[in-house]
């Protein structure tokens, strides 16, 4: 049975400077901590519960299974038998440590534990056991966040899809209040009512940029140093680290009848600049990771980090992500592209080549056609590329010399020009190939479609979130963009 999952939120596009990360601290498992979440403590559910209305208004009334009770019934009942309340409604008693948050509460600790190692070791700069604790909190980390996953998982002894969903409900409740109090803090100071400053939500974590305070604290902040600005954007997220868990001890109460919660946000890194494109979709240039000075280019879904996208275009939009966030003007960005475009044909095939894992080959190859090149109808580009690799074996008469692709094999391939064959794209291995079909790919792979189809529309999203207008305006005509 499906249940509601995480809240990302949209993000608001475009490049940010001084952008600081508030994380809460293991908060799926926290949750269950703070409501006391576990199979035999769990007590009933309340239909249609929604904590802000009844905050608002008891003369409402509430279906508990087969019973219905008044609002203040039910906040009377709630106050007497001290339930904790999860934002889909569950009840839960809080007289006894259940099961699963006793289990949480020792890996918990033990992560604790290995966090304080790491940052006392990254502080004496020792790289070793800095590493090492770091992979031990990790561990630990995936340990408790597995805790909550089993408990929608049909096969977990304790599945209960109620359970599931009153973490993942409450988690939203949680982190979209915390992006609103930001927002709330951030009004007041500057004034600015109804103004969105969060710039991202991703399950648990905010982002806001410490610019528009700075800016209204100091009109001249920008003429200090950059390690004098990493001072003061660290000081700002103290603040509204601080600010958010004095709110949550209001939020804990309130909303989920806990007075003594587990809810902590921690200030993470602060990012020199970042730029967002979409959900999931974003970079910052990291210079503070948990109080430890550093400079990291951090990716999250980009094709810089995705192992398909060409080696060569994965440098290049590496490059030009770190020189956008180090505030490099589009002319400069413009040129880089330019300069590799025109460049490309130097570059060794392998290195410009996406990389694909080939499956349903057979499904795709006319058996039994005595006609070589020849594909099923709706077959795949890559599936085609490896079909054609293997009829290109036969072609050349080199079928028993070299292996042929198979079903799960890991392929290259290319895009080729207008060629005898007729092929628009081919495979290969890039280690162990045919000279003939190394040949015939020099001779007509097509750089411009390549950059066209896996480089191009990438390169826009990063115009697009800047406001920069298309990539191949950036030059005077289209010719002078491609020419070779």
């Amino acid at each position: 049975e499906k249940f509601i999952g995480a809240y990302v939120k949209d993000p608001i596009v475009g490049k940010y400077d001084w952008v600081y990360d508030l994380d809460l601290t293991s908060l799926y498992p926290s949750i269950i901590m703070t409501l006391n979440i576990s199979p035999e403590t769990k007590i009933a559910k309340i239909d249609n519960w929604d904590a802000q209305k009844f905050l608002r208004d008891k003369t409402n009334t509430y279906t508990i299974g087969d019973d219905t009770v008044t609002g203040e019934n039910l906040e009377s009942m709630i106050k007497e038998q001290d339930f904790s309340v999860s934002s889909n409604g569950v009840l839960y008693r809080k007289d006894h440590e259940g099961c699963i948050p006793g289990i949480l509460s020792l890996w918990f600790d033990k992560r604790v534990e290995y966090n304080k190692l790491k940052k006392k070791y990254g502080k004496e700069n020792n790289k070793e056991l800095y590493a090492f604790y770091h992979k031990r909190q990790l561990v630990q980390k995936i340990l408790l966040n597995s805790l909550y996953g089993v408990l929608g998982l049909p096969a977990f002894r304790f599945y209960d899809v109620d359970n599931a969903e009153a973490v993942t409900t409450t988690g939203q409740v949680v982190i979209k209040n915390t992006a609103n109090m930001g927002n709330i803090k951030y009004n007041k100071e500057l004034g600015t009512p109804d103004v969105d400053s969060n710039i991202y939500i991703d399950t648990d974590s905010v982002f806001f940029s410490a610019v528009p305070l700075l800016k209204h604290r100091n009109p001249q902040w920008d003429t200090q140093t950059d390690a004098e600005i990493a001072v003061l954007v660290d000081g700002i997220a103290g603040e509204m680290q601080d600010y958010l868990n004095d709110f949550y001890d209001i939020l804990s109460d309130k909303f989920f009848n806990v007075q003594k919660h587990r809810l902590e946000i921690k200030k993470e890194y602060v990012a020199r600049a970042g730029i967002w494109i979409a959900k999931k979709r974003y970079a910052q240039w990291i210079i503070v990771n948990n109080g430890i000075a550093c400079d990291q280019l951090d990716v999250k879904g980009l094709d810089v980090v995705r192992s398909s996208f060409p080696k060569a275009f994965q440098d290049l939009m590496s490059t030009v992500l770190i020189e956008i966030l180090r505030d490099a003007p589009h002319e400069t960005i413009s040129d880089l592209v330019l300069s590799f475009k025109n460049k490309m044909t130097e570059l060794s095939n392998a290195d410009i080549a996406k990389n694909s894992a080939v499956k349903d080959l057979t499904k795709y190859m006319n058996i039994g056609s005595k006609q070589l090149f020849d594909f099923k109808k709706g077959a795949p580009a890559h599936v085609k590329a490896g079909i054609a690799y293997n009829d290109l074996l036969k072609h050349y008469k080199t079928p028993y010399k070299y292996a042929p692709m198979r079903n799960g094999d890991k392929i290259k391939w290319v895009y080729l020009k207008d060629n005898p064959l007729g092929l628009d794209a081919v495979g290969f291995t890039g280690y162990q190939d045919p000279p003939e079909i190394v040949e015939f790919i020099d001779t007509y792979i097509n750089h411009e479609k390549i950059f066209e189809r896996e480089l191009l529309h990438k390169l826009q999203d990063f115009y697009d979130a800047l406001k920069w207008g298309a990539v191949i305006n950036q030059h005077k005509t289209a010719s002078k963009f491609f020419n070779f």
